[in-house]
């Protein structure tokens, strides 16, 4: 049985499994897909270490710099072995983050920016609520891919007091949440 994890770090996800024993093993080959069905093969093979009758850990780094996806990466290892059969891991998920947000300022009076660098195109909720956890603001604007400012005006209308900012991505349902205070 081969037992399979994986790690996101900035561009790199790091994909570790151990097999409990191994009988005959020759090498392994660590598989990616985008929509965890169609697997391709994400980088050089990894020699198993043949017979043995105990843990082993292996660990493969995939750099994803130019893989264009946006949500969940899938990763499965294949063992092959030396009469040439081959059997899989369980797959192992990595959620990528899809946006990078900012608001400012903060304490703020009448407007927000908010900049938001999207994966792909779709719509984002702006949603404020007071301390309370009333929900005083709600806008859904679209995205488009790359950078987007966004301006959320007329909260001259609010109370001073603290506020928190959601910003829900309705692409992957992520949400990004801001503590801020209107002066």
């Amino acid at each position: 049985k081969i037992e399979a994890g994986a790690m996101l770090n900035s561009n790199t996800v790091t994909v570790n499994w151990k097999t409990i024993e191994e009988a005959g093993a020759s090498f392994y080959e660590v598989e990616r897909s985008t929509n965890g069905t169609g697997f391709a093969k994400a980088g050089s093979y990894i020699i198993a270490s043949g017979n043995s009758f105990f843990e082993k850990q292996y660990s493969f780094q995939d750099d994803i710099t130019s893989v264009q996806h946006n949500g969940t990466l899938y990763y499965r290892v294949k063992l092959y072995d030396k009469i040439g059969g081959f059997k899989y891991s369980n797959v192992a998920a990595v959620k990528l983050k899809s946006t990078g947000i900012k608001i400012w300022p903060n304490p703020f009076a009448e407007i927000l920016q908010v900049s938001i660098t999207s994966q792909s195109a779709g719509k984002v909720d702006l949603r404020i609520s007071d301390a309370a956890g009333r929900v005083v603001i709600t806008q859904q604007q679209k995205v488009s891919a790359g950078m987007n400012q966004l301006t959320v005006s007329g909260l001259s209308r609010l109370t001073k007091g603290t506020y928190i900012v959601e910003v829900i991505n309705q692409s992957d349902n992520s949400r990004t949440a801001y503590k801020l205070t209107k002066e």
